[in-house]
């Protein structure tokens, strides 16, 4: 599977420095399915390399839901790190 950016919510199953999109966004929630490990990370940022989003594997079969709501507009998205597992993310 390749990550689809083109509906709402974002599927991001590869991590990479690339930015993803480049415009201003707000994050409402970000859910992460199937980490596989403890340990692993998965993590957001911005076109700076602000931490949007961030979270570490607490076991295998993991599911994260969290509402992030954030309040300001911020440029440009980039996962850096999804070490095992899909990123839902959802935009306000």
């Amino acid at each position: 599977m390749a990550n689809q950016t083109t509906t709402d919510p974002w599927v991001i199953d590869t991590a990479g420095a690339g930015v993803l999109f480049a415009g201003r966004n707000r994050i409402k929630g970000v859910r992460w399915v199937g980490g596989t490990t403890a340990g692993h990370a998965a993590s957001i940022t911005d076109t700076a390399g602000n931490v949007r989003w961030a979270s570490v594997c607490p076991g295998a079969n993991n599911v994260e839901i969290d509402e992030v709501d954030e309040r300001e507009y911020r440029t440009g998205i980039v996962v850096p790190t999804l070490a095992s597992g899909v990123l839902y993310i959802e935009f306000a």
